[in-house]
């Protein structure tokens, strides 16, 4: 469950800093 919570954050990670062109969808 703990490599599970550090794929999340790591999703999130990116998520906070989207591409110029995934900022769009957002």
């Amino acid at each position: 469950k703990k490599l599970n919570m550090q794929m999340t954050i790591k999703r999130k990670a990116m998520c906070r800093t989207p591409e110029p062109e995934e900022a769009d969808w957002k």
